[in-house]
C-alpha cells in the first residue's frame, strides 16, 4: 500500500505511474463530487459559495504529470493500493513529515473535532499510546473500541411492529390478510398476528451493523479489523440493510441509554463523511473527507460555548434571521449567515467571523482580503452592529499575534464607526509531546489555558 501524505494547498506529489490510472482517479473524485450531496459529504447543510457552480471536483487538483494537490479538505482517499492522508494546512513544513509529525497533527485534529457542537466525541482518551499515523484509523479505532465496550454491557433492544402467522392469536388480527392468504386457502388455523416485539433487529443496531462493515472494508489496521468483526458478529441477528445519514436522525435513544448517544453520533460522522463505491465494478475506492473551513468554525463556537457560557448572554451559531437586499417583489433576498453572534451583559453585542487562512503581514492590508472587509461591513451595517471581530489560526511560522484594528465610517448612519478587529488565536500547542498516561483534555491544557486568554481579550 503507497501512502502520500499532502498538506492543504501544498506541494505536488506523484500518485500515478500511468495516465490512465489518474484519469480513473479523477473520474472517482468527480463521482464524489458529483454525489456529496445525497451523502452530505459536506458534513454540514450549508453548501459553500464556490462549491455551487462548480462541476469538477474540488477536493483535489490534478495535472497532466500525473500529480496531485490538496485543496480545503483534509481525510483520506483510498484508491486500489494508494492511500492519500489530506493534512491541515497549519501544520505545513519544509520536509515529509515524519510519525511522531503526524501523530501530534493528528492529536490536534481530534482535540478540535472533541469541541465540535455536532458530533459527540468521547472527551476522554485512555488509549492515547495507540495513535498511529493514519487519522483515519485512529477514528476507526475509537469508534470500534468504545462500541464494543458499550455493546457489551447494553445490547440496544426496541419495541417494533412485527406481523407473522401465528396459531394462537396474539396482539392484534390482520384481517384483509387472514382473508387473503389463510381463509380463502382453507388456512384458517393460521392467524396474520400483528403484535409488538421487543427486538434486537432496529434501526440504531442496523446503522451500527453497516457501518461496521464500511469500516472493516476501510481499515488496514489488524487491531481495527479485530474489533469491527466483534461488532459485527454481536449484531449477527440484526439484517444488513443499507444505511444513509438520514437515519441518525430518525433514531430516538431512550434517556436511560446516554452511553448509547456517542456511538450514534460517530456512525452520523462516518455516514455523513465517507463514501465507499466499487469503480467499474471491480477496484473498490474510499473517502473519508472534512472541510477544514467548517472544523475550524465549529472549534471556535464550541470553545466558546463550553468556557465562555457563563460570561455571556448568548452565543449563537450560523445566525441568518437578517437579509441584505428585498427584489422588485418584495421577496428578501442575499441572507446573511455570520459564524457566531454574541450578545454580553451591559456591553455591545459582537459578530464573530472565522476565517481559516494564514493570515500574512506583508503589506498595509495585513493579509485580510477585501471581500472579507466588504463582507463584515454588511454583516456590521444590517445587523446594527459596530463590533465585529475576524478570527484566524496561528499556523507554525506565526510569529506576530498583535491585533489589527480597521475603522469603516458610516456615513448612512451619521458617520458611526464600524470597528473591524483581527486576531489570531492559537490552535496549535508549541513543543506538544503525546503523553500516554494523560487522556485527551489533558494532553491540551497548555492550549486550553492559551485559548481562554485570547478569548477573555477579545470578548470581555
Amino acid at each position: 500500500m503507497k501512502t502520500i501524505n499532502l498538506f492543504e494547498f501544498g506541494k505536488w506529489k506523484t500518485v500515478a505511474k500511468n495516465e490512465a490510472k489518474l484519469e480513473a482517479f479523477n473520474t472517482f473524485l468527480n463521482t464524489l463530487w458529483q454525489n456529496r450531496k445525497a451523502t452530505t459529504l459536506s458534513y454540514d447543510e450549508q453548501d459553500w459559495e464556490f462549491d455551487d457552480e462548480a462541476k469538477e471536483q474540488q477536493f483535489l487538483s490534478l495535472n497532466f504529470k500525473k500529480q496531485i494537490r490538496a485543496k480545503n479538505y483534509v481525510g483520506v482517499i483510498r484508491f486500489g493500493e494508494t492511500v492519500v492522508n489530506i493534512l491541515p494546512k497549519v501544520f505545513k513544513q519544509q520536509g515529509e513529515p515524519n510519525e511522531t509529525d503526524l501523530q501530534q497533527i493528528h492529536a490536534h485534529l481530534l482535540w478540535w473535532l472533541s469541541y465540535n457542537s455536532k458530533i459527540q466525541f468521547p472527551k476522554s482518551w485512555s488509549n492515547f499510546n495507540d495513535i498511529k499515523s493514519d487519522f483515519f484509523e485512529i477514528l476507526i479505532y475509537s469508534f470500534a473500541n468504545y462500541t464494543k465496550t458499550t455493546l457489551t454491557k447494553i445490547l440496544y433492544q426496541t419495541y417494533q411492529e412485527v406481523e407473522n402467522e401465528l396459531p394462537y392469536m396474539k396482539g392484534r388480527l390482520n384481517m384483509s390478510q387472514y382473508i387473503q392468504r389463510n381463509l380463502s386457502q382453507g388456512r384458517w388455523h393460521q392467524l396474520s398476528c400483528v403484535y409488538s416485539s421487543f427486538e434486537l433487529d432496529n434501526r440504531f443496531n442496523r446503522i451500527i451493523k453497516y457501518v461496521a462493515k464500511i469500516l472493516l472494508f476501510a481499515t488496514q489496521s489488524q487491531q481495527n479489523k479485530r474489533l469491527l468483526s466483534d461488532i459485527i458478529f454481536m449484531l449477527n441477528d440484526v439484517q444488513d440493510k443499507r444505511m444513509i445519514a438520514a437515519d441518525c436522525e430518525k433514531v430516538h435513544i431512550n434517556p436511560l441509554y446516554e452511553e448509547l448517544l456517542p456511538i450514534l453520533d460517530y456512525c452520523r460522522l462516518f455516514l455523513t463523511n465517507s463514501t465507499v463505491l466499487r469503480y467499474k465494478n471491480e477496484l473498490e475506492v474510499f473517502a473519508f473527507l472534512l472541510p477544514m473551513e467548517v472544523i475550524f468554525e465549529d472549534f471556535v463556537a464550541g470553545f466558546l460555548k463550553r468556557h465562555f457560557n457563563d460570561h455571556l448572554k448568548t452565543i449563537k451559531t450560523q445566525k441568518s434571521d437578517k437579509y441584505l437586499a428585498t427584489n422588485n417583489l418584495d421577496e428578501k433576498i442575499f441572507q446573511i449567515r455570520h459564524d457566531i453572534f454574541i450578545e454580553r451583559f451591559k456591553k455591545t453585542p459582537i459578530i464573530i467571523d472565522t476565517k481559516y487562512k494564514r493570515l500574512k503581514r506583508k503589506d498595509k492590508k495585513n493579509g485580510v482580503s477585501q471581500s472579507d472587509m466588504y463582507q463584515m461591513v454588511s454583516y456590521a451595517i444590517r445587523r446594527g452592529c459596530t463590533d465585529v471581530k475576524l478570527i484566524y489560526p496561528t499556523d507554525l511560522g506565526s510569529s506576530n499575534n498583535e491585533k489589527i484594528i480597521y475603522k469603516v465610517k458610516d456615513e448612512l448612519a451619521e458617520n458611526q464607526i464600524i470597528e473591524i478587529e483581527i486576531y489570531e488565536i492559537p490552535i496549535i500547542q508549541n513543543n506538544f509531546e503525546l503523553q500516554s498516561n494523560l487522556n485527551l483534555e489533558q494532553q491540551f491544557e497548555i492550549l486550553k489555558n492559551e485559548l481562554e486568554k485570547s478569548f477573555k481579550a477579545i470578548l470581555l
